[in-house]
C-alpha cells in the first residue's frame, strides 16, 4: 500500500508540474484542477488560461507548480514519508525517514518559495532574506529546516537552510538559527546531501537526548523522595 501511495503521489505530482509547466515564459498556458473522489471517471480539469487575466493568478499557479515539482524531487526517495502541512507554523512539508541499521526517526521540515524569472544565487539569496526573517517570527524550529526556492522560466531549483544541522568536532549537536540565505543549487544529488546531514546530525542528537527508562525512573523517584 505505500509503495502504491507513492507511486500514485509521484504521478500526480508529475501530471501538474508539466500542464503547469512555465516553458520558458512569464507564464504556463494551463491551471490545473484536482477532481479527486467526486470525479471516478477523470482525475483533472485542464484549464486554458486567458492571458489577459495571467497577473491575477501567478502566485496561485506559482504555488500550484511548486508543490508539484518538490512532491517530485522528494518521491524519487522511496524511503521519504512526507506530510503536506495544513497549519500555519511556518513549513509547507514535513519529512521523515529511517536509516537502515539505525533506530530513530528523523525530520526534516521544508519551507517553499518560488519566482517566475530565471535567478543568479545573489539574487536568489537577496529575494529569500526576507523569507528567512518571516520564517523566524514563528519561533524556532527543534529539528532541521530548510527552504526551497524554485524558478520557473528555467526550471531551476535552489535552497538554503533556516535551522541547519550542526555537528562539532567533538560531535556535539546543535541547530544553528540562519540569519542570512547561503542558496545552493537544488538537484536529486543535493537533496541526498541535505538528508546525510540530517542523518548524521541525529545520530549525533540522539544519545544526547534519550536516556534509559530505568534509570529515569530512579532519578524521579529519589527527587520525590526528597
Amino acid at each position: 500500500m505505500a509503495a502504491r501511495d507513492l507511486i500514485g503521489k509521484r504521478g500526480e505530482a508529475m501530471v501538474t508540474a508539466r500542464l503547469t509547466d512555465f516553458c520558458g515564459n512569464p507564464y504556463p498556458y494551463f491551471d490545473v484542477h484536482p477532481l479527486g473522489e467526486k470525479c471516478p471517471t477523470f482525475d483533472y480539469l485542464v484549464e486554458l488560461i486567458d492571458h489577459v487575466r495571467h497577473e491575477c493568478r501567478t502566485r496561485d499557479l506559482l504555488c500550484t507548480e511548486t508543490r508539484a515539482l518538490t512532491m517530485m524531487l522528494l518521491t524519487r526517495r522511496a524511503d521519504l514519508l512526507i506530510e503536506e502541512v495544513k497549519d500555519d507554523i511556518g513549513l509547507d512539508y514535513i519529512v521523515r525517514f529511517q536509516t537502515a541499521g539505525k533506530k530513530g526517526l528523523r525530520e526534516l521540515g521544508i519551507e517553499l518559495r518560488a519566482v517566475g524569472s530565471a535567478v543568479t544565487k545573489k539574487y536568489a539569496d537577496k529575494a529569500l532574506r526576507p523569507a528567512v526573517q518571516q520564517m523566524k517570527r514563528y519561533g524556532r524550529f527543534l529539528f532541521p529546516v530548510c527552504l526551497f526556492f524554485f524558478t520557473m522560466q528555467d526550471e531551476g531549483a535552489w535552497y538554503t537552510w533556516v535551522t541547519e544541522p550542526v555537528v562539532s568536532e567533538n560531535g556535539k549537536p546543535t541547530l544553528q538559527s540562519c540569519d542570512q540565505p547561503d542558496c545552493r543549487q537544488l538537484d536529486d544529488a543535493a537533496l541526498d546531501q541535505i538528508l546525510e546531514r540530517v542523518d548524521l546530525w541525529y545520530d549525533a542528537a540522539f544519545p544526547s537526548l534519550i536516556t534509559n527508562g530505568a534509570n529515569g525512573n530512579k532519578a524521579n523517584r529519589k527527587r520525590t523522595n526528597r
